[in-house]
């Protein structure tokens, strides 16, 4: 008898189809998935490798990555930093029932303290504070830009030095559409205090001016990170081309 037709795969099999014509008036569906093709599992496995307490999320948006964290049972504390308004309401919202979940002001995150003007993307998680590309406007023609804001920018190394003084691991996500290496050039104690970094990484130019990912990950080599793995997360929806990858980095220097 095969494996795939074992009694016990059979019965996982059945309770599955029993579970979702269940869940399928509410729109939800149990699906499986190998490891490498679950970026959430692979991270939250990552999380208890290194034991971490902390995750400092920047550029949430409305905060969809910390829920999934919480609904998969982590239990450190979450702070999360979103510079746009209606964002940083909702935001907001969703973190309410957490008492592990906090949101700080509305502030973008860079290399030094000042104003800057952001571009406010029409699905709002296309935001930056790069001007966007063509590139990207052609592969997701739901992101261009409809405004602008001005808004206050700190350095991380500001936002969350208490935060940090009191030792714990840590992981640091930043997702901020091209503008990943002025906020690490703002982090250098943050960088020496987290066990985990996860960014993103664009393949292909998509904001003015950003570093690419080949570079980025040069960049996190030299600040005593490598790669831990890598997560697609957006694809050309016409040509099929991988656009941005997430990055997960592991500290491999004290």
């Amino acid at each position: 008898m095969s494996q795939a037709n074992s009694p016990v795969r059979r019965a996982k099999r059945l309770l599955r189809e029993s579970a979702n014509r269940m869940l399928a008036p509410r729109g939800m569906e149990i699906v499986h998935q190998q490891l490498e093709r679950s970026p959430l599992r692979q991270l939250m496995l990552a999380l208890r490798h290194y034991r971490i307490e902390l995750v400092l999320d920047i550029g949430p948006t409305t905060g969809q990555s910390a829920e999934d964290l919480l609904g998969q049972g982590f239990a450190g504390e979450v702070h999360s930093v979103e510079p746009l308004p209606d964002a940083h309401r909702t935001l907001t919202a969703a973190a309410a029932p957490y008492p592990n979940w906090k949101v700080l002001d509305a502030v973008a995150v860079g290399r030094d303290e000042r104003l800057v003007e952001m571009l406010v993307a029409g699905n709002s998680y296309s935001s930056s504070v790069l001007e966007m590309l063509d590139r990207h406007i052609e592969a997701a023609p739901d992101s261009a830009p409809v405004g602008k804001i001005t808004v206050q920018q700190r350095p991380l190394d500001m936002l969350f030095a208490a935060v940090l003084d009191r030792p714990r691991a840590a992981l640091l996500k930043i997702d901020t559409q091209g503008y990943e290496y002025p906020i690490l050039q703002g982090a250098e104690q943050c960088l020496a205090r987290v066990s985990l970094v996860l960014l993103e990484l664009s393949l292909q130019s998509l904001y003015k001016d950003q570093m690419l990912w080949l570079e980025l990950i040069d960049y996190m080599k030299k600040q005593g990170f490598d790669l831990w793995s890598l997560q697609p997360e957006f694809c050309d929806p016409k040509t099929g081309q991988l656009l941005q990858v997430n990055g997960l980095f592991f500290r491999t220097t004290t």
